[in-house]
């Protein structure tokens, strides 16, 4: 227990020098105006959409606002930078889900935040994706549940990890699905900040289906 609190201490060490990092790289000054000044319509022009893996992705992380955004969202729980992308990620669920909700007698539509192990919520204090949640909300009627998948197992944060079959190893086993049966015939789409191999998408993705929710829709801020 001792050498695992040892690890556990050392880790988050890391992640504040990872995080003091970061503050340098992307100061507050010019990206951080040009957040609070831009509109939902300019910041939605930045899309930059492709498929990856299975999952969609809505903007480039090699764009410097943007990845200056995601470090906002992640680690500082940004309110204007949720509500840019929740207004991005409207946008796109309106035009990708009209043929659900026109043609398929109503379907229910559940967006799913991908989950954080208790330990890294609890470092961290939040769920950034709760909060992209929270600001997508009030823009439609979506319904969102954050009881049906869970992470039950801690892993590494997958930018420590740099080859593929890793960070897949890593994730392997980590999510658990409960309760599915009130989910099952709803169009689930499931939402994370940045995808770069997809193994931690895929993983939540095999889960549910596993579980039997067959229509999954992986969607992901960033790539």
């Amino acid at each position: 227990m001792a050498e695992t609190h040892g690890t556990d201490s050392f880790l988050s060490a890391m992640t504040r020098v990872w995080e003091a990092l970061l503050s340098i790289v992307f100061p507050h000054t010019g990206y951080g105006r040009k957040i609070r000044s831009m509109s939902d319509v300019e910041f939605s022009s930045m899309f930059h959409i492709e498929d990856v893996l299975g999952t969609v992705a809505l903007f480039s992380y090699k764009n410097e606002l943007i990845r200056h955004m995601v470090w906002l969202l992640k680690y500082k729980g940004d309110r204007r930078a949720a509500k840019l992308f929740a207004g991005a990620l409207n946008d796109y669920l309106l035009e990708e889900l009209s043929d659900t909700i026109l043609f398929n007698g109503g379907q229910s539509v559940v967006v799913i935040p991908l989950p954080l192990s208790k330990k890294r919520e609890r470092e961290r204090g939040f769920n950034q994706m709760k909060l992209v949640c929270d600001e997508l909300q009030k823009l439609g009627r979506y319904t969102f549940d954050t009881k049906t998948l869970l992470k039950t197992r801690h892993t590494k944060a997958q930018t420590t990890l740099k080859r593929k079959d890793e960070r897949r190893k890593n994730v392997e086993g980590a999510f658990e699905a409960r309760g599915t049966d009130r989910l099952k015939g709803a169009r689930v789409i499931l939402i994370d900040d940045v995808i770069t191999t997809g193994s931690t998408m895929n993983e939540a993705k095999r889960t549910l289906k596993e579980a039997g929710i067959k229509n999954v829709l992986c969607i992901a801020l960033t790539h």
